[in-house]
């Protein structure tokens, strides 16, 4: 009986997987070189797909399966793929029922327009010109977190939750605090040493077509797989999953400054060796994702600092 529920769950989510999967594949189109005129349409586009994707996420038939589920694995090894599906579907589906669908395409178009107009106004170094948008998307955010907040809970902390489950504001305030009390000094170090050395001999300008040719080559070396993922260029650097075997990283490069775009191919490509590790035949469950968004973010820095910086 586990089986068969499992089995239609296993389907639901494969099929909201691709429609997200086609969202973020209209996203990357978007920060690698939509047109500007075409900034409105796209944002139509993807505030349709996000209605779409929040009815299957709130279906009523997914709930039921989901209580079905739950009861059934509620004895059993809480670590086995079953029980972590039922606890991380249910998590979702309570919390997206909570939002109506007309928040969810108002959030939707807001940041898609808002990314655009955020390209524009910095390459004029404007940000009068964003301002409206950013007040726009926040005041959108914190309707989110009150339509998600428990009773009592801060807008902050149901954030955060959303990225970090079980994290909040003073947990991570205290870890912060003791890094505080190491960190200062060590830099403070750190600082005074590295004025004696002088200028870096990474200083210069530097073409940047030979700083793709090395980043490739950099990102193959550490582990990257280019048979199932991209290197490409954007304003501002992200990693995006498109499919179990398509995994795009995104850096930007400067005639100006060669760390720039080194340092960020690596941080990228750390996330995207991530993704490229998760098994693919999980790819859409719970199981298939990134554990969260601190483990994903200790990917990345690792061979961005420890390994780059070394």
């Amino acid at each position: 009986m586990t089986s068969d529920v499992l089995e239609k769950i296993l389907k639901h989510t494969r099929q909201t997987a691709m429609l997200q999967s086609t969202m973020a594949l209209l996203e990357w189109d978007q920060n690698t070189g939509l047109p500007s005129n075409a900034a409105e349409y796209r944002a139509e586009q993807l505030t349709m797909l996000a209605g779409l994707l929040h009815k299957l996420r709130v279906d009523p038939q997914l709930g039921d399966w989901i209580n079905q589920l739950s009861e059934q694995t509620g004895n059993q090894d809480p670590l086995a793929p079953s029980s972590v599906m039922a606890r991380c579907i249910k998590r979702e589906y309570q919390r997206a029922i909570k939002l109506p669908q007309s928040l969810v395409q108002a959030i939707s178009h807001a940041t898609s327009i808002g990314q655009q107009i955020w390209v524009q106004s910095k390459l004029r170094d404007d940000f009068s010109g964003f301002l409206p948008c950013l007040k726009k998307i926040i005041e959108l955010k914190r309707q989110e977190a009150d339509c998600l907040a428990a009773p009592g809970q801060s807008r902050y902390d149901v954030m955060l939750d959303s990225y970090e489950e079980g994290a909040t504001k003073e947990r991570i305030r205290r870890i912060f605090d003791r890094l505080r009390d190491s960190l200062v000094p060590l830099i403070q170090k750190a600082s005074e040493k590295s004025a004696k050395l002088g200028p870096s001999v990474v200083e210069g300008r530097f073409e940047i077509k030979p700083q793709e040719e090395f980043a490739k080559w950099v990102a193959r070396q550490i582990g990257f797989d280019f048979d199932r993922g991209r290197l490409d260029q954007t304003e501002h650097p992200f990693c995006t999953t498109l499919g179990p075997h398509d995994h795009r990283s995104l850096t930007r490069y400067s005639n100006e400054s060669f760390a720039r775009g080194f340092f960020g191919v690596l941080h990228e490509a750390g996330h995207g060796m991530y993704e490229q590790g998760l098994d693919p035949l999980w790819y859409g469950t719970p199981v298939g994702n990134a554990a969260s968004l601190g483990v994903h973010e200790s990917q990345s820095r690792l061979w961005e600092n420890l390994v780059g910086l070394s």
